[in-house]
């Protein structure tokens, strides 16, 4: 099936959710976090367990694949400057409690919850995973990731599930793996939408981003967005190496936002009161 048409699909489903209402925003993404979550729980469970030797037949792995070879720092340090990059475009996202709250019925209550919970949901969805990952995969798995895009086989999350023994689960693990590809869409477009609508409206960006039709929608920023999102989505004819710098330069301006993030914020939370 023709990837491009799959993605268009998707890219014209994102756009409708954001044109109807804020609320279809706020309900697609929090069915599809729910499932994000409950699946990142059973996974971790089922790492645990075959760290330990309950699953998977190999007996307690421990910690042996933290030493194994020229692990953990393979690379040196110009390899981990090169993750960083990753990390920092899949790390994006968190900065979005200060986005929304502009649209927050109570944010003098909701934004502050949120932040204190971001600490921990960091510490079970990210710190959590990579290292029941790393204590299961080694690097040299020939399933992984490896310097020619074109060879990469599967996401680490379903080789543990096969590991485990369960091959429906990892195939269950890939089509949740999409939803949060698509959450990640969505919630990119929500965001971008707001940001362009917030620079209208401070005279950084042509006024007509700042309109905002009946339902609430800064239609025009939501149109402008699409525009790049379009010429995004183009970028799949070039080549493997499109992928590469799109993922660079996102990771680059998540590094910016994170830094400024904090004056941001407390600006918004005071104008949101």
């Amino acid at each position: 099936f023709p990837e491009w048409i799959f993605s268009g699909f998707v890219l014209l489903v994102i756009f409708l959710i954001n044109y109807l209402s804020v609320r279809s925003y706020g309900e697609t993404e929090y069915w599809l976090s729910i499932i994000k979550v409950v699946t990142i729980i059973v996974f971790l469970i089922v790492g645990f367990m075959i760290i330990f030797g309950i699953m998977g037949g190999q007996g307690p792995i421990g910690l042996k694949n933290f030493h194994y070879k020229k692990a953990p720092f393979v690379g040196g340090f110009p390899s981990i400057l090169t993750v960083f990059l990753v990390a920092g475009m899949s790390f994006q996202g968190t900065e979005l409690v200060g986005i929304t709250a502009g649209e927050s019925a109570t944010p003098e209550k909701s934004v502050p919850k949120a932040i204190h919970s971001t600490f921990w949901r960091i510490l079970l969805f990210y710190i959590l995973s990579i290292f029941v990952m790393a204590c299961i995969l080694p690097y040299t798995d020939k399933n992984l990731l490896s310097s020619n895009v074109q060879d990469v086989a599967m996401s680490p999350f379903t080789i543990v599930f096969k590991r485990a023994g369960m091959a429906a689960a990892a195939s269950v693990m890939n089509a949740v793996i999409l939803t949060a590809v698509i959450s990640a869409a969505n919630s990119g477009l929500y965001a971008s939408t707001r940001m362009l609508f917030s620079q209208a409206r401070e005279g950084y960006a042509w006024k007509i981003f700042g309109y905002v039709n009946k339902r609430g929608i800064p239609i025009y920023a939501l149109l402008g967005t699409m525009v790049v999102s379009c010429l995004a989505y183009l970028t799949q004819f070039i080549g493997p190496e499109a992928y590469n710098y799109l993922i660079g330069a996102s990771g680059l301006c998540g590094f910016r936002i994170c830094a400024s993030g904090g004056p941001l914020l407390r600006r918004d939370i005071r104008l949101a009161n």
